[in-house]
């Protein structure tokens, strides 16, 4: 049975996906800091879905949407 370990912290995903994000590729970040490709692949998609600075083509901010309404 392989051992498992406790998962990585919020803020090292948050690192190693800005790295990779600056260029650095996924095979090199996974040697240097002991997790896989696909983990760094799957944080990458987690953290672009759930918190992004600018709203998506989905999404409106309110002000947006007053544009759209008014004009």
């Amino acid at each position: 049975m392989p051992k498992s370990r406790p998962p990585y912290p919020p803020e090292f995903r948050e690192r190693v996906v800005e790295l990779l994000k600056a260029g650095r590729s996924g095979k090199s970040l996974a040697r240097e800091f002991g997790c896989t490709e696909q983990s760094i692949r799957d944080w990458k998609k987690q953290l672009e879905g759930s918190g992004s600075d600018a709203p998506s083509n989905k999404e409106q901010t309110s002000s947006e949407g007053e544009q759209y309404r008014l004009g």
